[in-house]
């Protein structure tokens, strides 16, 4: 039990005791109107995140609270007025004891129901305590269990609030793989790192109205291999190289499965990266550009673990396996599609998702999967809906 777990059954037997001061009628009316009320703003919840300039987790995490609260506390204030003019003439007695115990249940129900909507969908990947406290949370582990998934439209909210597009990489809920501290250094021998600098770029593309940024690396002759959700929803993806170069790119592959991409870029001039393979305990570098910076950020990295990851595809619509590197490195949102290379300078790993319980490990696509990237078709495709239309 943690301190996610206190403050849920305080407000379970807060709710309680309200419920059986208030009455089942008066209870029911209330959580109507809180549910209508819920209801509407996360209806207007979209367009309004949408609205904002800022990009910021957690200010745009604040602004769809107020949003929420606003909604949630004007439609049971609503609700439990018309709840309350029924209950008071109840007649004494039985019927009054019943609806008073009825009540409290149903108060206590509501905080369930709150936990189900709230806490599994949207806090499980709001980085630092939120996701600390979601995932090591009795709780929160009892409704992932036994609970369905919380209805789509919550969903696609909790990608609205969050700056990280990235897929769900494990289907149940838990603390991240222990992967322990990053490496000191990259261990580059010389010219390693600037080799591999040199076929790396930055990738832009702007989807329902917000700009999206990530990474990529030459993977083949005018070809660059990227992260599925750095360009999903883009229809005009472009590449800039090291040397400030912007080039237009085109879709040529895309998997939302897997959460890989390849992209077309004449006169790329970049050398491809060799690809190889890799076992745990191996070190290397994650080559991105977080946040969207322009300078290349390259960050020691080393293998943990390698597991098959049953994990959520790219629109949450269904189950799907990878085939994924624990990493101890410290990455931020914008390595994603970065290349993963091991100290000779060849791909090993494509950086795809941070756990956002633990600032040190992050998850690489292996090699494995990019080889099966690169052996598919390539024609030019759609890039497939936006990740933040809600």
């Amino acid at each position: 039990m943690n301190q996610l777990d206190l403050i849920i059954l305080l407000m379970v037997g807060a709710a309680a005791l309200g419920g059986w001061r208030l009455g089942f009628l008066a209870r029911v009316f209330s959580w109507v109107g809180l549910g209508f009320g819920v209801f509407l703003a996360s209806r207007l919840l979209p367009t309004a995140l949408n609205a904002l300039s800022s990009n910021d987790a957690a200010y745009r995490a604040a602004v769809a609270v107020l949003v929420l609260l606003g909604g949630a506390f004007a439609g049971q204030a609503l609700g439990l007025m018309a709840g309350m003019r029924i209950h008071r003439v109840l007649p004494l007695g039985p019927i009054r004891m019943i609806d008073r115990s009825v009540g409290a249940a149903l108060g206590a129900g509501g905080v369930a129901l709150s936990v189900w909507l709230f806490v599994l969908p949207w806090l499980v990947d709001l980085p630092g305590w939120p996701a600390q406290q979601a995932r090591t949370s009795a709780v929160a582990r009892v409704f992932d269990k036994y609970a369905p998934s919380a209805p789509d439209r919550f969903q696609a909210l909790r990608r609205l609030i969050g700056d990280q597009n990235f897929p769900q990489v494990f289907d149940k809920l838990g603390p991240a793989p222990e992967s322990g501290p990053p490496p000191a250094e990259t261990g580059f021998a010389p010219g390693v790192q600037e080799r591999v600098a040199a076929s790396t770029v930055k990738i832009e593309g702007e989807a329902c109205r917000r700009i999206q940024e990530g990474s990529g690396f030459a993977a083949g002759v005018d070809l660059v291999a990227t992260n599925a959700h750095v360009v999903a929803g883009v229809r005009n993806p472009a590449v800039i190289r090291t040397d400030g170069k912007r080039l237009a790119a085109t879709l040529v592959y895309f998997d939302s499965d897997r959460d890989l991409a390849l992209l077309s870029v004449k006169s790329l001039n970049e050398a491809p990266l060799e690809i190889a393979t890799a076992k745990v305990g191996e070190r290397g570098a994650v080559f991105g550009h977080p946040g969207g910076q322009d300078p290349l950020r390259v960050a020691p990295a080393r293998v943990s673990q390698e597991v098959t990851a049953r994990g959520r595809d790219l629109y949450d619509a269904h189950r799907t396996d990878r085939d994924v590197f624990v990493l101890a490195a410290t990455l931020r949102p914008g390595d994603s599609g970065a290349a993963f290379t091991n100290l000779a300078g060849k791909v090993i790993g494509v950086a795809f998702a941070i756990a956002p319980d633990q600032s040190d490990t992050a998850y690489a696509l292996t090699s494995k999967e990019l080889q099966a990237a690169l052996a598919r078709p390539r024609i030019a495709q759609s890039s497939g809906p936006c990740l933040t239309s809600g």
